[in-house]
């Protein structure tokens, strides 16, 4: 009878067990089922109370800052570059920032270990030497001081737009975490001139290059650019040791493209010329509007593409978070990044003549 009735209640707990962990899985799996029926996800998120569509990539309180049809209007109005401000923004990134900085060089971090990661208040002590020698004794780079310049984001914003032609014919063209060109090419463009990967994508697109039929598709994929592959190798310990692979596996097999690594007191003069101006200020920058600063630094002329952080149009018509995917941003894009900050000093800069955002070139 004893052994009966633990039976019974082991069975109980058993039981208990399994409904708990259905709830969980559950709650987990109503997100991604519900997007890939394109419906509305109405799952509430813990650490911010909001629905899972308002946020998208900022809070609903943010977001409700913007006025959608408004900036619509502004971004289709009429537009002049204002070469006084373009000039004056440019003075005061110089000021902060050291051009032979932008690049990590043998002669620029040669003093590791009095350095901090980018993203890291650790130091970085020592550079492994087969990664050191790999960094060019001293910033070389061939593009010069072009005219004008394409910054390509990845934002759905950019589906239908026929903006492909207008952005190849920049004179220089940058984009962002390694995004597909080929079969979008009427809306995004084909050119490439310096296309930042993030080291996270190593592993979650190209299993960590632990097998080789992941490090063979990896120099595979990445033919479709040109010139430079740009990681922030030194942003915290585990993206350097990711880029040494990284290194490993491109070692003369890539021909046709350079990789380069970011300095981290660069980014970090970068992310205090923002923090001052109010944006940011609790949140780490964001390589969108870092490689927008860069190129502000040395084009005469930057223009932005794909850069719409809010899951409407103007027209309340759904956007997708990336060109070339149905896929929802994770719940810590708005946590890392200020992306409400930083849109709306691009849309202030816009206002001021230093550069112009497109969402449609079809006039």
């Amino acid at each position: 009878m004893e052994i009966r009735r633990r039976s019974t209640i082991f069975r109980l707990l058993l039981s208990a067990c399994l409904f708990l962990l259905l709830m969980k899985v559950s709650l987990v799996m109503v997100e991604p089922l519900c997007r890939i029926m394109g419906r509305k996800c109405n799952v509430v998120k813990e650490e911010t109370g909001y629905d899972d569509y308002d946020l998208f990539l900022m809070t609903k309180k943010e977001a409700e800052r913007f006025d959608l049809q408004q900036i619509h209007k502004l971004l289709n109005g009429n537009f002049h570059f204002n070469t006084t401000k373009i000039n004056d923004i440019k003075s005061k990134i110089s000021k902060v920032s050291n051009p032979s900085m932008l690049f990590a060089s043998r002669r620029n971090m040669a003093n590791a270990k009095r350095m901090n990661f980018a993203l890291e208040e650790i130091p970085i002590r020592k550079i492994p030497s087969d990664m050191f020698n790999f960094l060019p004794h001293e910033q070389h780079l061939t593009f010069g001081r072009p005219t004008v310049c394409s910054v390509v984001g990845s934002s759905g914003i950019l589906n239908n737009s026929s903006c492909g032609r207008q952005i190849d014919d920049a004179d220089f063209v940058i984009r962002f975490n390694l995004p597909p060109l080929n079969g979008h090419r009427k809306d995004v463009g084909s050119r490439s001139d310096i296309t930042t990967l993030n080291p996270s994508q190593i592993g979650k697109q190209f299993g960590g290059f632990v097998f080789y039929k992941d490090r063979k598709r990896f120099l595979k994929y990445v033919q479709q650019y040109n010139h430079y592959i740009w990681a922030s190798a030194f942003a915290h310990p585990n993206t350097m040791e990711t880029c040494r692979r990284l290194l490993i596996t491109t070692r003369s097999r890539l021909k046709h493209l350079k990789i380069l690594f970011g300095n981290p007191n660069h980014w970090r003069l970068m992310s205090a010329f923002w923090h001052t101006r109010g944006v940011n200020v609790k949140k780490h920058l964001s390589s969108g509007i870092y490689w927008v600063t860069n190129a502000l630094s040395f084009c005469s002329e930057v223009h932005l593409y794909g850069f719409w952080p809010f899951a409407l149009n103007w027209a309340d018509q759904p956007v997708r978070y990336h060109y070339y995917a149905n896929e929802w941003p994770t719940s810590g894009s708005s946590k890392t990044h200020g992306f409400g900050d930083e849109f709306n000093a691009l849309l202030q800069m816009h206002k001021q003549g230093i550069l112009q955002i497109h969402t449609n070139c079809d006039s």
